[in-house]
């Protein structure tokens, strides 16, 4: 899986996971916001930005808050603003999901999710990791 698909996979299940808890969700048009969805409780909209991961620091999974981007001849770093969004959704490649309020990251590159985000722990991981395919496949 290439980064652009885990993107993708962390947004369906992000998008998967408010709509199974009954949030109305809402997609930007474009990505110029610092936030990847809006979601809708019936009494607030939160900002969500949706992070995944597949690498292991420390025995734990590290999340990379720090956005890049740019062209071939300027690579750009943006630092994470943990106030730019309400929510971080977390989408680790073993299945496990993470929803930390922004207010409690304080790391502007990343960070791992050690027993300091245990709490925000909502899913335990259901096997995902990369296999190896099968012969033939």
């Amino acid at each position: 899986m290439n980064t652009k698909q885990q993107g993708t996979v962390g947004m369906g299940a992000a998008i998967a996971y408010f709509t199974f808890i009954g949030y109305i969700v809402s997609i930007p048009l474009n990505d110029s916001q610092k936030y990847d969805l809006v979601v809708d409780d019936g009494k607030k909209l939160n900002r969500v930005q949706v992070k995944t991961s597949r690498f292991r620091k420390f025995k734990a999974f590290y999340v990379q808050v720090q956005q890049s981007g740019g062209s071939r001849k300027a690579a750009t770093r943006t630092k994470f603003n943990n106030k730019s969004s309400d929510l971080l959704f977390v989408w680790c490649v073993d299945g496990s999901i993470y929803l930390i309020p922004s207010k409690h990251v304080t790391a502007t590159n990343g960070f791992t999710l050690g027993p300091k985000y245990a709490k925000y722990k909502l899913v335990h991981g259901v096997g995902l990791e990369p296999t190896k395919p099968a012969r033939g496949v």
